[in-house]
């Protein structure tokens, strides 16, 4: 990889790590945030190898010596800033100390038990969004154990790309969770938006020797069967069917397609003939 590319993918992730060390302050300047802080803290530690491992892969394409110790410098300043962050959080954990009756159980405890699968991180596809938000409000934001701002750290921490950006502006607060989510919603989740895209994705496919027929069927009928959960069902809709059919038609085999056009010929008119095509 050239050093564009190590660049700006080690820009990246401190740029990332700077927006965590803000949260991180923002943070520690709340009443009762022991629980967020602790969980920033742990996701700046797993981002800071990821840096770790970015930096060492720039400066291992780097020739010149008097750059190589500009970047060096560079980065002993970046993680003297990190130290610096992480240094007032401790410091906080230590001035705000549990109290020692664990008998008592509030709706912020440690203990709330969060989803045992694997949320998948949204990076800003319109498709994944309904997918990613039912799970998302399945395993956290319908999790009556947790503060609104932890839900908040959990979501930025699901998210990526042009999804972190759409909420990028808000600080982790209890009042901007509500706010960050109508946005995401808004942006990636509004009913018309995802149907174009559906129909923007059939439309986009095109004929692939590589691609076997399960392949094909399975993908069409994705955006078929989302388009009907939407409300736009192909069914007794003679109009929306047509044009369905005419755009999956053009991926066929010219065998496959000589088939189904005989078919069609020696056949009554269907009207459910998406299904039939299926």
């Amino acid at each position: 990889m050239d050093y564009a590319k190590l660049n700006r993918r080690r820009n990246c992730l401190k740029g990332r790590m700077n927006r965590l060390c803000q949260d991180l302050d923002a943070l520690i300047r709340q009443p009762e945030s022991r629980i967020d802080v602790k969980m920033t803290l742990d996701s700046i530690s797993k981002l800071l190898e990821r840096c770790q491992e970015a930096q060492d892969a720039v400066e291992a394409v780097i020739t010149d010596d008097d750059e190589i110790e500009k970047e060096t410098q560079r980065w002993m300043d970046f993680e003297r800033e990190i130290r610096s962050a992480r240094g007032r959080a401790e410091r906080y954990l230590e001035m705000n100390t549990e109290p020692v009756d664990s008998k008592k159980s509030s709706p912020n405890s440690t203990s709330a038990k969060l989803p045992t699968w694997s949320i998948p991180k949204f990076t800003g596809k319109v498709l994944d969004f309904p997918s990613f938000w039912e799970q998302f409000n399945a395993g956290i934001h319908d999790n009556a154990e947790l503060a609104d701002v932890t839900k908040f750290i959990y979501l930025r921490s699901l998210l990526e790309g042009e999804g972190l950006k759409a909420i990028d502006g808000y600080a982790v607060t209890q009042d901007n969770y509500p706010i960050a989510r109508q946005a995401l919603v808004s942006r990636f989740g509004n009913p018309k938006r995802v149907i174009e895209h559906h129909i923007q994705a059939i439309a986009d496919l095109r004929p692939n020797r590589d691609r076997t027929l399960r392949e094909l069927h399975d993908e069409l009928v994705t955006h078929v069967r989302s388009l009907r959960a939407l409300n736009r069902d192909t069914l007794g809709n003679q109009f929306a069917s047509d044009i369905i059919l005419t755009l999956c038609k053009r991926l066929l085999p010219k065998k496959i397609l000589s088939l189904w056009e005989d078919k069609i010929l020696e056949s009554e008119e269907d009207p459910n003939e998406v299904e039939t095509f299926f």
